[in-house]
């Protein structure tokens, strides 16, 4: 009985220190908004994303994975509604190398060479690099259509939202050049451009 009396003692502020102290688990790492404007003059598109709290771009897990990031699969020639992971138009845009030099590469998505390169996680060879602003849990960045082996500024995107290496989000995107109702229906326009964005759940 005595003994148990000590380890009542010795337990019992602890736990009054944890009820006068609670945790909270920290809400995950998600996307609230993404959009791309598109300057057709220019040839550039400037991209903004929202996340549910301020990004930590630089803190990292035990095998460098960072507290938080973003991917994008930019796709210059998306087809049949659907935004590939590779292949010639596509690009990636790497927030998650951000740690490593304070900005956002662009990749190849292809790397038929097989060279390592550092920090692509097997994605292939760097095109550029573009800064970035961060507005609390607000992101933009913009970048030249060279970058994006953009053409016509019709194209689909994924954003994947990561979280220590784990996918905590993700959000498509596509634009697309719509053919016209006829004129004596659409009051005479021409051509319509529409924007659709398509969240998975």
């Amino acid at each position: 009985m005595y003994c148990g009396g000590l380890l009542l003692r010795a337990f019992l502020p602890v736990v009054l220190f944890s009820l006068a102290f609670p945790t909270f688990a920290r809400a995950a790492f998600e996307i609230v908004a993404a959009d791309a404007v598109v300057d057709d003059v220019n040839q550039r598109t400037t991209f903004r994303v929202t996340f549910t709290q301020p990004p930590d771009f630089f803190g990292a897990n035990d095998l460098g994975q960072p507290n938080s990031a973003f991917q994008f699969f930019y796709d210059a020639e998306p087809t049949d509604d659907e935004v590939d992971f590779s292949g010639d138009d596509v690009v990636i845009i790497r927030g998650v190398e951000i740690r490593i030099d304070n900005d956002i590469p662009v990749r190849d998505s292809l790397n038929p060479s097989g060279e390592e390169f550092p920090n692509a996680e097997g994605w292939g060879e760097t095109r550029g690099a573009v800064d970035y602003e961060l507005d609390g849990a607000t992101i933009s960045f913009t970048t030249s259509w060279e970058l994006l082996k953009e053409s016509d500024g019709v194209f689909g995107y994924r954003l994947f939202a990561l979280e220590r290496g784990e996918l905590t989000d993700e959000l498509t995107f596509l634009s697309r050049i719509l053919v016209p109702l006829p004129a004596p229906l659409f009051g005479g326009a021409a051509m319509l451009a529409l924007a659709l964005t398509k969240r998975k759940i």
